[in-house]
This record gives C-alpha cells, structure tokens and sequence, in this order.
C-alpha cells in the first residue's frame, strides 16, 4: 500500500531549501574538489582533442595528394596515356607533378624488369632525374641529371651501386597488394627516412611495375614542433607496431614516457580509430596526463596522435575554476533562498520521473521500474496514473504484436482496417506427435508445459525481429518483415529458425530431468507475397496475414514429416537468405493444393558449421537427388544404399532410396517428372 501522509508541494520545497541551507556549508569543499578534478580532466581532454584533429588534418593534407597522384597515374597507365616504356619522357612528367606537389619528396615507378626512374625534390626548385637500367649482366645502369624551373638539366655524378627496384620495400608491399599500400617508414636507399605510397600495375593479374609517392618524414617533425601544450607538453605521431614515425622535440629522452605509456596500455594496438583513451601517468616522479587516437588514411595507413603533457602544466587553471566555483556556489545559494518561496509551487525531481516516464510510455517502452511513492499529494496522484497506464498498455501489448502496438502508440492514432501487399517470410511451426504426447497429461499439465514451449519459440522468434501472428493449440504463426520493414528478413526466419532448435534442445534436457513431455518443433520457412494488416470486422480485427504462401509455409512444415526433417524452407527462402547457410536439397515436392512441383530445403546450420562428414554426407545426397531426376535410377540406388549405411535414421535418404528402387524395377513414362506428391496434411 502506498503511504497515506501526503503533504502540500509547497510546503515540502520550502523545507527542503531549509535543511539545503544547513548542510550547504559542509559541502562546499566537496563540491570545490570535485570540481576541480573535473576542471582538469575537461581542459585537458578538450586541448588534446583539439591538437589531435589539428595534427590529423595536417597528416591527412600532407599525405592525400600521394593517394591522388598514385590513383591518377594508375588510370592514365590502364588507359594506356602514360609512356612507361620511355623513362626519360615519364621522368619528365613526374618533375612537373613533383614541382606541383609541394608536399611530395619523390615520384617513381619501377618494373618487373628492373627498370626505375624517378623524380625528387632537391634545392632551389630544382628536381633530380634518377633511371636505372639493368644491363645484360644483370647490372645497373645509373643516370642522374638535374633540372632546373626553365627546363635545363645538368649531369650528377651517379651511384656505380646497382639498384633493383624489384628489391624494393615498397615494391614488394605492393605488388602482393590489388589496391593502394603504405608501407612503414623506412630508410631511402640515400639515408633519408620516409614512407612511400605504391600501387601496382597489373595486366591479367601479372604486376607489370609499380608506382610510388614519397614523403621524408622530417617534415612532419617540423610542423610537430609548431604545436605548443604549455610549456613541455609533447605530441607524437605513432604506427601500430609503436614505432615513433614523428615528434615535436629531438630529445630523445622525450619517448621514454610514451615507452612506460604503452607498456601500462597493453590494449592499444587493439584501439578501434578515432576514439581517444586518456590515461594518467606517473613517470619520473612526475604526473603526466596523456592521450592515445588512432587514424586512418586511404590505402590503410594507421597511425596515432599521441600526446604528453606534465599534469602541473594544468594546475593554474584549476586553482582559478575552483575559486571561480567557490562563488559561484555562494552566489547560488543565496539566490536559492530568495527563489524558494516564490518557486515552491513548482514541480521537482519526482515531477521529472514522471515526465521521462512518461516519454518512455509513449515510446511503448513500458519496462521502466515502478515510479517511487511520494509523500507530495499532487504527485502522487499522478504517479499512481501513470502506473495503472503502464499495466493497462503491457496487458493490451499482451494480445497483439508489441511492434505494432509501439507504431500505434508513437502514431497517436486509432488502428483501422486495411492492409498492404507485402512480401513476407513466414514461420509455421507446431510440436510433433503432439497429439500422442497430450493425451497423456491431465489439461492443467499440459497448459503449464506448452506454455514452456511457447514461451521459447517466442523468445528466440521476437528476439529476431519476428512477429507472432497467433497460436493455434501448440502451432505458432509468425512472420518477418511486418509490421517493420526489415530487408534480410528471410536471413533472420533463419537465424531464429536454428536457434529455436537449440534452445529446444537445452530445453529438453531439463524437461526430461522433471519428467515432463520433450518437445521437438517441426518448422516450415516460406517466402512470399502476402497480405498483411489489420483484417476482420469493423468492431473486431486483428492484425495478420492472408495468402497462400501463407498456407506453404504450413504445407511445409507437415512435409517434415515425411522427410524426418525439422527446418524445411523453399527455394525462394533459400534464394533470398543467400549463402550465409548450410543447406540440403532435399526433393521436388508438389505440395496439397499445388499441382506443379517445387525444390524444398532441409536447413541444417550457419556457413560453414558443418563437420567435413555432414558436408560430404549432404553433397553426396544431392548428387542421388540429381541422378534420380535424370532417370539414372541404379546409379541413385547404388549411392542412396551407401549413404543409409552410414546413416540409417535419415528418413529423406529412405525415402529417395525407396521412389529410386520403385523406378528402377517399374520404369516410369515419358510424363514422369520425379516430383514427390504431398497427400495428407
């Protein structure tokens, strides 16, 4: 029972103020605390996200033109525009791009027989030409000029070192690679570090060379160095494998907190992109606030912006948000006891649950914890409302689909009649040998025990976004696809399908440890057009579906008989599910009330669960299946009578076994299509 003293709104805010008052004062210095904590964590995590940003945008504008010369040079080379077979006349239009790209050091491409040229940024605007051309004894032959803005090229003195382009990191990184790659930084075969990005040029899956845009990485360390985090704060560039690609100071000493920050971080190199972790630090009796956030660029560069700053660097702001909280606090207070008069009529936190309570409510979410009691008069008259709502509507969501009711509530219309021709996928399932199994319980039992059993298939069917259309005795119709669209709906009849299967299974375990009835469930999957929507009278309907996939689906489930099956589907459920389950062909049935035949499917588990035995087991009846309909009857036996050795309660196989022996000693006529006729229900 609710409690019976109920005070006036007004006179519980205007003691509620009170009583703040009194303990306001042993407060404050919490409040202050809290505050202050709260202060650094802000300032920091907001100063680190934006360098962060800032040092991905910059690492995205620096490395993107490479992505866009590579992709351009590789369409102009499949377009056959680019004359990879005349180096110096490709050198050529590498130095124009290269003087247009300021961000790129180098532009090359060398092929599957050893030749490379390449472009580079030197001084004064000037580029360096670079070929090199193998000799018939597998020697280089190296050429170097330079040439200046006007065009004039100047020789260089050349490396008698052969260099093999194939030899290459990044040509080996790309030519096992069918789009763009970045490799690791690595040492440039003239000392400087970079990275280079490559892809591959291929002609019936041969690479024919490869193509690079290249960066030296000091240029990130420069612009690193730009950033400025109070005093001594730092700002690193890392890869995967924790290798510094990039920092702000050239100390080397600065990496050894970020060497302790990943070792504490044993999870980073698992960190998904653009999510920051924030991690506080202890390192040389120092207090450090740090930050990890991976990100990605095209071609599968992955890298991190981390962050280093000594917590002290904070502190003058927090000892100022603090005082600045201090008075904010008293000022609030005394505001507090001016206001509380004039206020109290107002509505507080109770008045708030009930609102939110409500939202929910209207949202049909009616799972939300009972409101608590108040002691409020007004409030608690509302409160007990808003229940009496909530177990009207869970009693109502009781007799109709829970999604449909949701879409009516949130609609805040009145459910009419009509419906809409809609391709569904159907559920039709009961209990086998239910009949047999009811006959032996007195009524109450069996009310109790098939509530069990309901109460599983529908928690595996609604739990994959399927609706119940209604029980009939222990058979259940369901559908997927309405009333919320859902367009891999014969995928998740699937889904719920073979889990149904195993939760009966785990189910029956217990059933059969309280000597109560183990039920089985025969199902049967159709997919097809339907109709569906609110059908019956104008005073009484219900929402369902007419069809006669409708009745397929239910001839489907019967045939599971025949075959000793327990999922059977049809070819267009099989069709639309796609290959994302294991299937067996199990015959060409025509079903009651259908005259032409149809393929049925025995479902037996997701891709690629089943063992190499079933598979084979599986092949090898399909492969009788086919010879039967191709009337070569003792070559279907001869398979049929292996398979029932190693199978013999596989009824399907006695079944096809039996039609292939009563063909091969009574050969049918020239009308025979070696569909299986459905007779009984």
């Amino acid at each position: 029972m609710r409690q019976s003293l109920n005070l006036k709104l007004r006179v519980v805010l205007t003691m509620g103020v009170m009583i703040l008052l009194v303990i306001t004062a042993h407060t404050i210095g919490l409040i202050t605390f809290v505050n202050s904590r709260s202060s650094l964590g802000e300032l920091s995590r907001s100063l680190f996200g934006q360098i962060s940003a800032t040092t991905q945008e910059k690492v995205r504008g620096h490395f993107q033109p490479a992505v866009n010369v590579v992709r351009e040079y590789q369409t102009l080379a499949e377009r056959r525009r680019l004359p990879l077979d005349k180096l110096d006349e490709l050198g050529l239009i590498f130095a124009e791009r290269l003087r247009a790209e300021s961000s790129l050091s180098e532009i090359t491409y060398g092929d599957s027989l050893g030749n490379f040229v390449g472009s580079s940024r030197a001084k004064d605007g000037q580029v360096e030409l670079r070929q090199s051309v193998p000799n018939s004894h597998g020697r280089s032959q190296n050429r170097r000029q330079l040439i200046a803005k006007n065009g004039q090229r100047s020789p260089l003195t050349t490396n008698k070192k052969s260099y093999d382009p194939r030899e290459r990191p990044w040509y080996l990184l790309a030519a096992k690679s069918k789009d763009i790659v970045w490799t690791t930084p690595y040492t440039w075969s003239n000392g400087d570090m970079g990275i280079t990005c490559a892809v591959a040029l291929r002609k019936d899956s041969k690479v024919l060379g490869v193509l690079t845009a290249d960066f030296r990485l000091n240029s990130l360390s420069k612009f690193l160095k730009t950033i400025k985090i109070g005093q001594t704060g730092q700002v690193f560039l890392m890869n995967r494998k924790g290798t510094v690609v990039a920092q702000s100071s050239e100390s080397k000493k600065s990496l050894d907190p970020v060497k302790q920050l990943l070792s504490e971080n044993k999870e980073w190199q698992e960190m998904p992109s653009l999510k920051p972790v924030f991690h506080d630090l202890e390192f040389g009796g120092q207090n450090y606030a740090t930050e990890i956030q991976f990100f990605e660029l095209e071609g599968g560069l992955d890298w991190a912006t981390v962050i280093v700053v000594p917590e002290r660097e904070f502190l003058g702001n927090v000892y100022k948000t603090a005082r600045t909280t201090f008075l904010i606090a008293a000022i609030a207070l005394l505001i507090a006891m001016i206001a509380a008069y004039l206020f109290a009529a107002l509505l507080s936190n109770p008045m708030q649950q009930i609102a939110n309570d409500l939202t929910r409510i209207g949202q049909f979410d009616l799972e939300t914890p009972s409101l608590p009691s108040s002691v409020i008069n007004e409030v608690e008259v509302m409160t007990s409302s808003v229940e009496r709502m909530k177990a009207s509507l869970r009693s109502f969501s009781h007799y109709v689909p829970r999604e449909l009711v949701r879409q009516l509530v949130k609609a805040g219309k009145e459910a009419e009649l009509g419906g809409e021709l809609r391709v569904l996928t159907l559920h039709f399932s009961d209990i086998e040998g239910f009949t047999s199994i009811s006959e032996g319980l007195r009524p109450q039992d069996l009310v109790t025990d098939l509530a069990q059993y309901l109460d599983t298939m529908v928690g595996v069917l609604t739990h994959h976004e399927g609706t119940i259309d209604k029980f009939m005795g222990d058979g259940i119709l369901a559908f997927f696809n309405a009333p919320v669209p859902t367009s891999d709906h014969a995928i998740k009849s699937c889904h719920a399908a073979l889990e149904a299967q195993r939760a009966l299974a785990l189910k029956r375990e217990e059933w059969k440890s309280n000597n109560q009835p183990e039920f089985r469930a025969r199902i049967g999957l159709h997919t097809g057009e339907v109709l569906v929507g609110n059908i019956g009278t104008t005073e009484r309907f219900s929402y369902t579906v007419i069809g006669d996939a409708v009745n397929l689906a239910a001839r489907l489930e019967a045939l599971n008989k025949a075959y000793g099956t327990f999922i059977m589907a049809s070819e267009e459920t099989r069709r639309q599910s796609g290959d994302t389950f294991e299937w067996r062909r199990l015959d060409r049935v025509s079903v009651i009330g259908r005259a032409e035949g149809l393929d049925v499917y025995e479902l037996l588990a997701q891709k690629g669960m089943l063992s190499e035995d079933q598979a084979q087991s599986r092949d090898r009846y399909e492969s009788a299946l086919s010879l039967f309909h191709d009337r070569q009857f003792s070559e279907a036996v001869a398979v049929l009578a292996s398979l029932a050795e190693k199978a013999p309660e596989d009824k399907a196989i006695q079944l096809l076994q039996s039609r292939a022996k009563q063909c091969l000693d009574s050969p049918p006529g020239d009308d025979w299509t070696g569909v299986f006729k459905q007779l009984v229900k």
